[in-house]
């Protein structure tokens, strides 16, 4: 047995629109050193970034709406993609005070 080299890489920045409005933008990327002796199906490497829009319009309730689009490349060159839109919406019963 011996270990596979692989790199992987992650950056995330969110922002503040608004005290109630926020963005997060996503972007990571990850690589394998595959041997010879890989299968040609074997994973190589991938890229996966997001953007989301987060609105808090009460309390604890949050909704908002994302896009996520990932992409994957097999040792054989064979590449895949995958756009997605999602939408949340999360309540918290636990109250916090974000001004303390």
């Amino acid at each position: 047995m011996e270990a596979t080299p692989a790199v992987g890489v992650e950056a995330a920045y969110q922002h503040y629109w608004l005290k109630n409005l926020r963005s997060s933008a996503i972007y990571s990327y990850a690589a394998v050193n595959n041997t010879n002796l890989a299968a040609i199906t074997t994973y190589n490497h991938a890229t996966y970034t997001g953007t989301n829009l987060i609105w808090n319009p009460y309390g604890t309730l949050n909704v908002g709406a994302e896009f996520l689009y990932g992409w994957t490349m097999l040792q054989n060159g064979l590449k895949a993609n995958a756009p997605r839109i999602q939408l949340s919406a999360k309540y918290s019963f636990v109250k916090t005070d974000p001004d303390r």
